[in-house]
């Protein structure tokens, strides 16, 4: 846990800043996606009326900007799996790849491309995937000295979506075996 601990202290102003400018660069694409699909559709209104030749300019200004808009929406979809990633393995310190396919409910294949996609962004210094072992593996270099452990305890909570009872330790997200719900 210490070394986990000690690679996120290290990381995370890295992937905060880059989790930042992504965000930027994303809103940024929103932005002119929504004026060019804007500008599209106000060229395409007079065309229909008037000059049906112009209408192209129209679709096609319009087409760029939903294009970009497709584009924000899937990159933020994209940051969003890769925070879910960042918890699993560096909070919760799950390494083993079946258990991340799991909790992340997506195939092997899957996962291995979403973690070497993260390695190749940065996000993971120094990592790689084991797939003799089926780990995902942390560099040694960052060790922390040991940090006192709590205690866990485990206690019996209710799914607020299904009802069902599920064992959950302190500290730890769970899924709901029933629903998937987090907890």
């Amino acid at each position: 846990a210490g070394v986990v601990l000690a690679i996120l202290k290290e990381t995370t102003p890295k992937i905060r800043s880059k989790r930042k400018r992504n965000k930027k660069r994303v809103n940024a694409v929103k932005v002119w996606g929504w004026i060019l699909t804007v500008i599209g559709a106000i060229c395409i209104i007079p065309a229909v009326t008037e000059n049906i030749q112009d209408i192209w300019v129209g679709i096609v200004i319009a087409a760029g900007g939903i294009a970009m808009l497709v584009a924000a929406y899937i990159k933020e979809a994209q940051h969003r799996k890769f925070d879910e990633y960042l918890n699993v393995i560096g909070l919760q310190n799950i390494t083993k790849l079946d258990s991340i396919c799991a909790i992340m409910r997506r195939s092997r294949k899957q996962v291995v491309a979403d973690l070497e996609l993260m390695m190749k962004k940065g996000y993971f210094d120094d990592c790689y995937i084991d797939h003799s072992k089926g780990v995902f593996v942390l560099p040694q270099v960052f060790t922390a000295p040991p940090v006192a452990q709590k205690r866990k305890h485990s206690y019996a909570a209710k799914c607020p979506n299904c009802g069902a009872n599920v064992i959950v330790t302190n500290g730890e997200i769970v899924r709901c075996e029933y629903c998937g719900t987090p907890l």
